[in-house]
């Protein structure tokens, strides 16, 4: 018999304010667990990391009967309580994946892995990260992208060696230019790094989502031919639903609109940590 498809729901950057509005947020998520079997949130939940701010989205995500799995974005990691919002989360049974895995027994036939970092900004060039400003600010993200890759490469170890069914990466930075869209090039280096793509396609996982780059397209794929989504709010205009059947093969299955929630403007050069 045919192996039923994984349902999987997709967002990122919700860049929730204090006192903000989510009953648009509320309406797309209500009988979730109808379209997804999981929801996966790639990122900058928050718009500065305050304890307000993701008080507001668990109460939101704590109606969500399905698992929900996410990482941290550049916004998130403002906070100099990021073990409070960990705990916050897992409170209302949210579970954050910073440097960490899961796997996802659905039920006795499907088994979903998911390999979660935040990423960082280093820049696509061939064979080395770019220059940003200043060589001192420039070596730190140098460092901070070998990091993150490093992170990345010994939890999709851990998680493949699991043996899930289909295999999904969840960064907050692109791996990838090929989702940079509109973005300016000289953006790119800040938006994600090649190093995260290099690691991912080590694995062939199934899917790559991510957010972070706001003036984006939604599909592309890393130089390894690897599937990638950006799932970015101002991208998708809502809840992207995918499905991955058995033999790897990724279908949208519709989407959930958000409307009046967007992120207020781009990426900014001090979103790069």
């Amino acid at each position: 018999m045919t192996q039923p498809s994984i349902r999987i729901a997709a967002i990122a950057d919700l860049h929730i304010r204090v006192n903000q509005d989510l009953s648009p947020l509320e309406a797309a998520l209500k009988d979730i667990q109808d379209d997804a079997d999981v929801l996966l949130i790639a990122g900058d939940l928050t718009e500065m990391g305050r304890i307000p701010e993701m008080e507001q989205l668990a109460q939101v995500l704590a109606r969500v009967t399905i698992p929900v799995f996410v990482t941290f974005g550049n916004h998130d990691r403002r906070s100099v309580r990021r073990s409070a919002l960990t705990k916050l989360l897992k409170s209302v049974g949210v579970r954050v994946l910073d440097g960490t895995g899961a796997v996802v027994k659905l039920d006795e036939q499907r088994s979903l892995g998911i390999a979660g970092v935040t990423g960082t900004g280093g820049g696509f060039r061939p064979g080395a990260e770019e220059f940003g400003p200043g060589v001192r600010f420039t070596r730190a993200v140098m460092i901070k992208s070998r990091r993150e890759s490093a992170r990345l490469r010994k939890v999709l170890t851990d998680v493949r060696a699991q043996d899930p069914n289909h295999l999904v990466v969840l960064t907050h930075f692109t791996p990838t230019v090929s989702t940079l869209g509109n973005e300016p090039p000289l953006k790119y280096w800040m938006l994600g790094n090649a190093l995260l793509g290099t690691t991912i396609d080590d694995f062939s996982p199934t899917l790559a989502l991510h957010g972070h780059a706001h003036l984006g397209n939604e599909v592309g794929s890393t130089e390894g031919n690897t599937p990638v989504r950006n799932v970015a709010l101002p991208v998708t205009r809502g809840i992207r639903l995918l499905s991955l059947s058995s033999d790897g093969q990724i279908a949208v299955t519709g989407l959930r609109p958000i409307a009046g929630m967007l992120p207020e403007e781009s990426v900014r050069e001090s979103d790069l940590q």
